[in-house]
């Protein structure tokens, strides 16, 4: 795999995570970033639709 593909992943990946602490953060939960890091960068894509599209169901929808 080239560098530049590499470093891609790399940035995407860590995009990913800081979004996932600062969500759980408005939820006043802490994922913990040593399991976040374990993921694949398909796994953190999956996992942030996933939180993203509940977000905006909850705030759609507040019950």
């Amino acid at each position: 795999m080239s560098k530049y593909l590499q470093e891609a992943i790399k940035k995407r990946k860590e995009f990913i995570i800081t979004r996932l602490v600062q969500l759980h953060a408005d939820e006043d939960s802490h994922p913990d970033t040593h399991d976040l890091n374990r993921l694949t960068l398909t796994e953190l894509e999956d996992k942030y639709a996933y939180i993203t599209r509940r977000k905006e169901d909850t705030e759609e929808n507040p019950h």
